[in-house]
């Protein structure tokens, strides 16, 4: 992370606990659940995003039918936030195809 982006996460630190407590468990969401999107959607993750959240945005990709994949080369989870300015953009350049 950038230095000044990593100041703010640990400057925030102290709020974590507060987004994380009395959560309940995430709905569990099958591929077939998924294939019902009607909609097209546009699913981004940056191309070294950790393995965790690759899985679940390539599943997802794989899995809606209208789906449009969109891998960031270099990018991270972060990419929305460390690059809110290219983020938008894919986002400008993703909606009028719609």
């Amino acid at each position: 992370m950038a230095p000044e982006f990593q100041a703010m996460v640990v400057e925030n630190a102290r709020t974590m606990p507060l987004l994380l407590t009395g959560q309940d468990a995430p709905p569990q969401i099958t591929c077939t659940q998924l294939g019902q999107v009607q909609p097209t959607v546009a699913i981004a993750r940056g191309e070294r995003t950790r393995t965790f959240y690759r899985l679940i945005a390539d599943t997802a990709a794989k899995c809606i039918p209208n789906s449009r994949h969109i891998v960031v080369p270099g990018a991270t989870h972060q990419w929305p936030a460390t690059n809110p300015s290219a983020f938008s953009e894919a986002v400008l350049a993703f909606l009028p195809r719609q």
